[in-house]
């Protein structure tokens, strides 16, 4: 199953292959730190109403 999503690759030359593998690090470091973004988004909220919620119980 997974050849056949990398099967064009067969299919490149010599320095295409050699083109997309140095692009690689840096499409893979972009990718993360989007990811990284992502994850800080979502989280954030959460903490806001955990913070919220502990300042609501030192009120009592």
């Amino acid at each position: 199953m997974l050849e056949s999503d990398f099967e064009f690759l067969r299919y490149l030359s010599l320095d295409e292959l050699k083109s997309r593998m140095s692009n690689l690090d840096s499409e893979m470091e972009n990718e993360i730190e989007e990811l990284r973004r992502r994850y800080a988004s979502k989280r954030q909220p959460i903490l806001d109403a955990i913070d919220q919620k502990r300042k609501r119980q030192q009120n009592f």
